[in-house]
């Protein structure tokens, strides 16, 4: 019997996606090898920073008492009466009338609670003797790094569910987390499927294209925290990709299959999904491109059954298996993340469905400008590479003049120089 294909909306489809998707699993890895993976746990400060007082300066800790009258008439003199560098524990205390020579980040010695600077001090010598003479009062705990002024015991560093960045590494180093639980990267088995493809190093053949979803998919996945596996090409016979794709998942978290979605003859793989005993979680969206995307759950694991034509899969993988990828890493993905830009050229569209256009969003003057790409067709590469970001344009016949505002919604960085002055996430 034939299926009855709904196109759900693109908000809700999304949103069942999220739901669908399973829990990712926690694994303990090296410090060495967590940057940019996802922390699976709070992480509290076992100790204040600093932990002990320190100087902020290179100069001569004192007692703020010893500085009291000093002016440039009437100098302060103090007996210099030991060195201290960073990671050395004073040999003496600091009393009355004594100074100690203190480098950067070295812990203040006991009885001093200031420090002045090396350029605020002259220098003497008398009789083997050191001396410093400086000429202004110092304030109880001038240049000193007070114990837990940056972070004190119990508190939060790094919360779970952090992407961790360079100095999320500086804190776990700091409080000794050799050892980081982290999200596990979620495995993704990529089939591409009909018989008119091509391995990328073969040979083009007449009436062949090569492969160019799968590695295009792979990279996708990548970007979003993934581990890509690709795992071939199905031609477009039934028991060959049950089989296949079968035996693929008891090896990866989800699958990506790109082709045979759609209605023609030899589009197979709805027929492939329910042999499977697939439970379908939608087999259409009212979208252009990629309205046949249907992503259905196998024993409880997500096989995204992308279109075939580039653009379209492309599409399909950032609007539903990139939430996947983020919700399984266990960041909040449930919807489109778009936001509004001013359109640098007029353009229009007419389409029965939420219609997404391929352009390049840039900075000018510190304004959000995009362009449309001229070359928007489903099956057309090119436009893929040049792009950064889908204008959304809503259904019907619509126009949109130079100057108006779209929304759009991106998916790699901005192009320009102006870019770095914005803390837009892309991911």
């Amino acid at each position: 019997m034939k299926r009855i294909r709904k196109a759900l909306p693109v908000d809700e489809a999304i949103r069942k996606v999220v739901e669908a998707c399973p829990p990712g699993k926690v694994e303990e890895i090296d410090l060495f090898d967590c940057y940019h993976r996802v922390l699976a746990e709070d992480i509290l400060a076992s100790h204040s920073v600093p932990f002990f007082n320190r100087s902020a300066m290179d100069g001569f800790a004192i007692s703020s008492s010893d500085s009291i009258g000093a002016t440039r008439e009437k100098p302060k003199a103090l007996k210099v009466v030991d060195r201290l560098a960073a990671g050395d524990v004073a040999r003496v205390p600091v009393t009355p009338g004594h100074a100690i020579r203190i480098m950067t980040g070295a812990a203040m010695p006991e009885g001093a609670n200031a420090v002045v600077m090396l350029e605020k001090v002259t220098e003497k010598e008398t009789f083997a003797e050191k001396w410093i003479e400086f000429y202004e009062e110092i304030e109880p705990g001038k240049h000193v790094s007070q114990i837990g002024e940056d972070l004190t015991k119990g508190e939060l560093v790094v919360a779970k569910g952090t992407r961790i960045s360079e100095g999320d590494l500086a804190l776990l180093a700091t409080f000794g987390s050799r050892r980081v639980a982290v999200q596990k990267q979620p495995v993704i088995g990529i089939y591409a499927t009909g018989a008119e493809l091509l391995q990328v190093e073969e040979a083009l053949q007449p009436g062949k294209i090569r492969n160019s979803n799968s590695v295009m998919i792979m990279g996708q996945v990548r970007k979003y925290g993934g581990v890509p596996k690709l795992l071939g090409i199905i031609p477009d016979r039934k028991e060959e990709a049950v089989k296949a794709i079968g035996s693929a998942l008891s090896e990866v978290d989800m699958i990506v299959t790109t082709g045979g979605v759609s209605v023609g003859d030899y589009d197979l793989m709805l027929d492939v999904y329910e042999e499977l005993g697939a439970d379908f979680i939608f087999d259409r969206v009212a979208m252009r491109p990629g309205k046949p995307t249907t992503v259905a759950a196998v024993h409880g694991k997500l096989i995204f059954g992308l279109s075939g034509n580039p653009a379209a899969c492309f599409v399909g993988f950032e609007l539903f298996a990139k939430p996947a990828l983020l919700s399984y890493q266990g960041f909040d993905a449930s919807g489109l993340d778009g936001f509004e830009a001013t359109i640098a050229e007029d353009f229009s569209s007419q389409s029965p469905f939420l219609t997404f256009i391929r352009a390049i969003a840039y900075i000018e003057h510190g304004i959000v400008k995009v362009m449309p790409m001229h070359k928007n067709r489903a099956s057309m590469l090119s436009s893929l590479g040049q792009s950064n970001c889908f204008i959304l344009v809503q259904p019907g016949s619509v126009t949109v003049q130079e100057n108006e505002k779209v929304q759009i919604l991106l998916f790699a960085p901005f192009a320009g120089r102006e870019e770095s002055r914005f803390s837009i996430h892309w991911i």
